[in-house]
């Protein structure tokens, strides 16, 4: 038995299971700090509401600002759309992060238009086909990788400006 796993210790590298070892104190690393932020504290002093005494940040305007700066910098859109809820309420906390999450797209596509000379060379190469695709059939496309649990909303948003993706479909399937 302790041959086996001698074998299989060799096998997998002393730097891969170093590699692995730093991954899971990274990760309980993590769980330690995000368990000893105040989330409570946190709300209490955003609380985002519509009284006549909150602060410009307070509102919508200033949550529907702030998910917009954050999804166009990459965040993900599932955490807009939960705090939404959360601070807003279901109903309103849908349409304020799905305007959110509309316009950051927008803004991110459209900027990457305008800087398209610099961002074309991130997002180009072995994957032309794929944006050819893209272009074909925007909505669907954009829709689709929008629904998968994996990628970011950054590279999809300088992605589309940068190789001529339809902005009106880019953003209809983005919404």
């Amino acid at each position: 038995m302790i041959a086996t796993a001698k074998k299989a210790l060799l096998q997998i590298g002393p730097a891969r299971i170093v590699k692995g070892m730093v991954t899971v104190l990274a990760i309980v690393a993590v769980g330690y700090f995000a368990k000893s932020l105040d989330f409570e504290g946190w709300a209490k002093w955003i609380h985002f509401n519509e009284s006549d005494n909150a602060l410009w940040y307070q509102g919508k305007s200033g949550y529907l600002l702030l998910g917009l700066a954050f999804t166009a910098i990459g965040g993900p859109r599932q955490l807009v759309a939960f705090f939404a809820a959360y601070f807003f309420g279901l109903v309103e906390g849908f349409f304020l992060a799905l305007s959110a999450v509309t316009l950051s797209s927008l803004i991110a596509a459209s900027l990457s238009r305008v800087f398209m000379a610099q961002v074309r060379p991130l997002v180009s190469g072995k994957i032309d086909v794929a944006f050819g695709f893209w272009r074909s059939k925007p909505f669907w496309t954009t829709m689709l990788l929008r629904l998968m649990p994996v990628g970011s909303n950054l590279v999809t948003n300088l992605a589309a400006g940068a190789t001529g993706v339809p902005l009106l479909a880019f953003v209809l399937g983005s919404m």
